[in-house]
Order: C-alpha cells, then structure tokens, then sequence
C-alpha cells in the first residue's frame, strides 16, 4: 500500500458515518465531498511527476533538465548497460541531437524514457 493509499484510507475510517442520522446532515456531506477533493488533487499531484514517458510515445514538450533511463554499450564488458542520468532536452534540435548528457562523453548511448525532474523542496 503507497502512502496515498495509506492517507485515503485513514481518511475514510474517519468520515464513515456510524448511523446516528448524520448522514443526512449538510455540514457533513459538504465536508466529506470536501475531503474527497482534495483527495484527488494528491492523486493528481502524486501521479503528475512520477510515472515515465517512452521517447518512442513522445519528447517533452519543453526546453529543460529531465531524469532518464540510458541504454549504453560498454565495448569493455561487451554488454549493455541501463542507468538513470539527468540529461538536457533541446527542442530545436532533430530527434537524433534533441537530448545532450553534460559531461559525457560516451556517443553510443540512447535514451529510452524521461520524466520531469520535481520541484524545490520548501
């Protein structure tokens, strides 16, 4: 169970209603109803920087840092390699130059999936 699962059913047990008739009582639904959206908005939240885009199903759609998974080839083990990095997206590119990995200076890499590195922690 993820934490989002965790909280919605901690808040669930609280709103239950015991059968007492406040059930029917405005003030309640108005606060479960309440409760239920900002529920979806921390789904919304929690989903939006989380999950990763194939390349091959699109790019981003702006200019930026973002985390990727790299396929490379490492000729001195003679095997492929799969790794998180941080790379730079550049939109004017062509699909072949778009993304440039500072620092690195392997050439026989790809890019396979990216997300939208998150925001500042407050």
């Amino acid at each position: 169970m993820n934490v989002l699962d965790e909280l919605k059913s901690e808040v669930e047990e609280i709103l239950k209603v015991d059968g007492s008739g406040y059930e029917d009582n405005f003030d309640v639904h108005a606060y479960q109803m309440g409760i239920k959206a900002v529920l979806e908005k921390i789904k919304e939240a929690c989903n939006k920087n989380t999950s990763w885009n194939l390349v091959e199903d699109g790019l981003p759609k702006k200019d930026s840092k973002y985390f990727v998974t790299v396929t490379w080839y490492n000729a001195k083990k003679q095997c492929q390699i799969t790794e998180t990095d941080v790379a730079l997206f550049f939109s004017e590119r062509d699909n072949e130059d778009c993304w440039e990995i500072p620092g690195d200076t392997r050439t026989n890499w790809t890019i396979n999936a990216w997300k939208p590195l998150p925001g500042p922690w407050f």
